[in-house]
């Protein structure tokens, strides 16, 4: 199970860190239904996620099978952009997450570094 640690709300940019285990889909979207309630209180432009310390077991298809219901989401299309700070051990499997959504027209991107992901927000 996902839990959020911090809030933090910069220049329209909700920022979350998070920890930990994302093992299945049900962990996924329970973790969006967290994110969810916090988007309503803040009503951001962008969401940054700071996944450094979760645990992914996550699957390829668990991953492309979210991006299909995420981006079908209303949330998902109220945002500008949104973005993860990536463990490295997890940055292959986000990048593919990144990939499905992007596919689907998401302004979602990875990165390994917090001013990198809030300057690609500017």
């Amino acid at each position: 199970m996902i839990t959020v640690e911090d809030i933090d709300f910069q220049h329209d940019v909700l920022i979350l860190r998070v920890r930990g285990d994302l093992i299945t889909l049900d962990d996924l979207r329970d973790y969006l239904a967290q994110a969810l309630h916090i988007y309503h209180r803040y009503q951001p432009r962008c969401v940054l996620l700071v996944e450094t310390e979760i645990n992914n077991q996550l699957k390829l298809l668990d991953n492309f099978d979210f991006a299909d219901w995420l981006s079908e989401s209303q949330l998902i299309k109220e945002l500008e952009k949104i973005a993860i700070i990536s463990a490295e051990r997890d940055l292959d499997s986000n990048r593919d997450f990144a990939n499905f959504l992007a596919n689907r027209g998401i302004e979602f991107r990875v990165f390994l570094d917090k001013k990198e992901a809030l300057d690609w927000f500017s």
